[in-house]
């Protein structure tokens, strides 16, 4: 079994000494004896601080736990509200026949930007706008045989984990909804025949309502010819993909099209002679690939300059946007161009049309045959562009179409990467009051009732979400965690710059950093020094120094260094420039030294951990060098008690500790890594899969480590614990688990299993929400573990959330063991 062994006050229950903690056994850590239940473990009468204990020995006891395991005690975050509410796509939003709403969105900030793309989840919500289950990522009480589409590794015990791809935003699929196979801002298209949700552009995957999708990841591909130009390197096919299923099982397609450009930006679009020119509605035969014009428009803006004029912005809008068909078979198509709706029949003849400004979305009121419209007018691109959005409803087409009524729903700075602001609607007139769905990019989800005359806002999903989001308005998610032991306190990160606090955990809600000055205090990595000082890489920028403040509940107080009258530490040192987690690891020890994981200039490749003295410094060098150089998968760095360097790298032996499962597995060779240890003031490098004068490689799986090989960039690594004992709390976000081990590497206790926001645990949910309980703490892709004496706090990255653990004992305080005579 694994022991625990320290020095209590059991006047107030806190801990003066850690003596031993370990599995027993042949390989049990110091200084435990190995091969033996009967131990003897010396106190010397010093604290963890290496102070003589001076208080009254008369409380004191030995405490001895033993078999440790797991309870989840709380889960703090992870609102189903928040889709499309920061600057991040809305990528469709469909109703069914039954009044339920399918949305497929952003949930939070975070994307890579060499792809333009984010990761997606779709939920689904009731007629009213209540929450109801989260389709993808999948339910994780779906069978083995219902996720095979998904693609998933498949667990011993019936379960199964969801395949990452890559861990750089991360990946949970690799089928389109998996970030790296959008294209042409793939969206949530329409229901098929079968019931299906439709996700895609020219290429589409198909899954059920309840999450469930059998057959394959590989996508379904609707043209064969005419041939596609190459998207990239050239960037020859821009713009969005919009399908329509007709009744006679072909689709017609929108908004791809073909121009002569590089880096993005359309400089001149083809000839008119070419046939995926914009400017044309594609008639697509999914049997045969075969693709024909249905119609198209004479003449289309080729200039940027033009295009920006004409189209009301965005140099990808198409000339052709949004489409819609009514009960009648009669198809509405937004012509920017010409500034309407034209309305055709079957046969694509010209029936009439509507003049619109910059109609972006058109969709059609089964009930009553009203018409909405979502117009968008986009100014030139420049970092942020103002956005207005127009909701307008039109009467029937064969009442003449006329205007009735027209709200503004957003006027706003939206859109980011130079791309163009999509938006989204859908009509819901199942039973009761028809209701149209709304999502503009950046401002969430919209629900308006149709008052005849007038729209009403029924939901706004934004506000929602802020006003019972358990982390706070701002919604960040948990990325990187740093706990203070003393006062259980925990600092995170939200893999940007923005950093916050937990310091009441009977009321916790996450407080902004701030300082004394009344400025807001922004990190991008944290720790808490044996000093009891904390510790910031401080600043917006990849390039930024480290700082020391107080630990306090209220502001932070700079704690200034009498030879230099700053706080400052270090130079700037850099973590790489990625729009997010780039830093890549901070820690102090209790003997004034701080650890920096970093790089002293831009290098994407090698990084270096230097150990500077906690002295105030002007120095601009690096500090003594424990590490160089070390890999790009790298991430993670601790002292123990002893003062011995600990640190995370993307290196793994052929005993690595993870479920046997796993090890085949393309995304865990990329993604998972070990701990290295350097004790004393040893040096060494980590390159590739060597660790040079290591003390010791932790077999550990660890991660999730990003870099160029995943498809990805160097901005995502992973956070582990050391606890004064010296036991490990090691995250693992491929396998969803996290593991603890002693200091000799012996597992002591793993705990995790995938699930999504509907996986509780133990806990209830929302009211409307499909909850998935079970005995596991769910989790979906852990970046970081952080450990006080009884708990284990765990960022569930991809659930946006806060996993809240607690440490249970087989055995808490073994019997005849609470004598006096403690000391050697």
């Amino acid at each position: 079994t694994d022991v625990a062994v320290s020095i209590v006050n059991v006047a107030d229950s806190t801990v003066i000494r850690h003596l031993a903690a370990g599995y027993l056994g042949a390989t049990a850590p110091e200084p435990l004896t190995k091969n033996s239940l009967s131990q003897t473990i010396p106190w010397d009468g010093l604290d963890d601080a290496g102070r003589t204990y001076t208080g009254s020995e008369t409380n004191l006891r030995a405490r001895v736990r033993a078999g440790m395991s797991t309870q989840l005690v709380s889960l703090l975050g992870g609102n189903p509200y928040t889709l499309g509410t920061t600057e991040q796509f809305i990528s469709g939003i469909i109703s069914d026949a039954q009044g339920n709403v399918y949305v497929a969105a952003a949930p939070a900030k975070f994307w890579h930007e060499h792809y333009g793309q984010t990761f997606l989840t779709v939920r689904k919500y009731d007629k009213e706008g209540n929450y109801v289950k989260t389709l993808f990522p999948m339910p994780a009480n779906l069978p083995q045989s219902d996720v095979t589409g998904w693609s998933v590794v498949n667990n011993t015990d019936g379960s199964w984990t969801p395949k990452s791809t890559n861990t750089s935003l991360p990946m949970l699929t690799r089928n389109k909804l998996g970030y790296q196979y959008h294209k042409f801002n793939s969206k949530l298209q329409y229901i098929d025949n079968n019931g299906d949700l439709i996700f895609g552009d020219i290429e589409t995957m198909a899954f059920g309502r309840d999450g469930k999708m059998t057959g394959t990841t590989s996508p379904k591909k609707l043209i064969t010819s005419p041939a596609f130009a190459t998207p990239n390197p050239a960037y020859s096919m821009q713009g969005e993909a919009n399908l329509l299923p007709l009744k006679n099982g072909k689709l017609l397609l929108t908004g791809i099209f073909h121009f002569a450009g590089s880096g993005g930006t359309a400089t001149q679009l083809a000839p008119d002679t070419n046939f995926w020119r914009d400017g044309k509605v594609f008639l697509l035969d999914p049997t045969t690939g075969v693709t024909t014009t249905w119609t198209s428009i004479d003449s289309v803006p080729k200039t940027n300059t033009e295009r920006l004029a004409k189209l009301g912005g965005g140099a990808f809008y198409s000339a052709l946007q949004g489409m819609a068909s009514d009960s009648a078979g009669r198809i509405y198509v937004c012509d920017r161009v010409n500034q309407r709706i034209t309305v055709f029949d079957t046969t694509a003849r010209i029936l009439g049309s509507l003049p619109v400004n910059y109609p972006h979305r058109v969709e059609v009121c089964g009930r009553t045959g009203s018409i909405y419209v979502l117009t968008q007018l986009q100014a030139a691109w420049a970092g942020g562009c103002n956005n207005i959005v127009k909701l307008i409803k039109y009467a029937p087409f064969t009442s003449g179409g006329a205007p009735v009524c027209t709200l503004v729903v957003a006027n706003a700075t939206m859109g980011r990467s130079g791309r163009s602001a999509v938006s989204s609607i859908s009509v819901n007139d199942v039973g009761g009051d028809v209701t149209v769905w709304v999502g503009v990019w950046g401002q969430g989800i919209r629900m308006y009732r149709d008052n005849g005359t007038t729209f009403s806002l029924v939901k706004d999903m934004k506000a929602v979400s802020v006003a019972t989001n358990e982390l706070g308005a701002e919604n960040p998610t948990p990325d990187r965690f740093q706990v203070d032991r003393n006062s259980g306190t925990l600092y995170f990160n939200n893999s940007w710059y923005n950093l916050y606090k937990i310091t009441d955990w009977s009321n916790p809600v996450p407080k902004i950093c701030s300082t004394t000055a009344n400025k807001r205090l922004y990190a991008a990595d944290v720790t808490i020094g044996g000093n009891g000082n904390m510790y910031v890489v401080e600043g917006t920028d990849y390039n930024a120094p480290v700082k020391r403040y107080t630990i306090t509940t209220g502001r932070h107080a700079p704690v200034n260094w009498s030879n230099t009258g700053s706080n400052q530490l270090t130079p700037y040192v850099s973590s790489r420039f990625a729009p997010c987690s780039g830093s890549r690891g901070l820690d102090a020890d209790r003997n004034g030294r701080v650890a920096v994981m970093a790089v002293s200039k831009q290098d994407r490749g090698l990084y270096s951990v230097g150990v500077y003295a906690d002295s105030g410094s002007d120095s601009v060098s690096w500090g003594f060098i424990r590490a160089n150089p070390v890999s790009a998968l790298s991430g993670g760095v601790k002292f123990d008690s002893k003062g011995n360097l600990y640190f995370g790298a993307g290196i793994r032996q052929s005993t690595i500790m993870a479920p046997a499962q796993f090890l085949s597995d393309t995304g865990f060779k990329w993604g998972v890594g070990s701990i290295v240890r350097y004790d004393g003031n040893d040096t060494g490098s980590v390159n590739g899969t060597t660790a040079t004068n290591a003390t010791k490689v932790y077999d550990i799986p660890m991660s999730p480590f990003s870099a160029d090989r995943l498809g990805g960039c160097v901005c995502r690594s992973p956070r582990f614990d050391l606890d004064p004992y010296g036991r490990l709390f090691v995250p693992d976000a491929i396998t969803c688990q996290v593991s603890v081990a002693d200091n000799a590497g012996n597992m002591i206790h793993r705990f995790g299993k995938y699930g999504n926001i509907d996986s509780r645990g133990t806990l209830s949910g929302l009211p409307t929400q499909e909850v998935i309980n079970g005995s596991e703490v769910p989790l979906c892709f852990p970046t970081s573990a952080a450990a006080t004496e009884d708990y284990i706090y765990v960022a569930d990255f991809m659930n946006y959330r806060i996993a809240k653990v607690k440490m249970v004992y087989s055995a808490d305080n073994i019997p005849g063991f609470s004598g006096k005579e403690v000391k050697a």
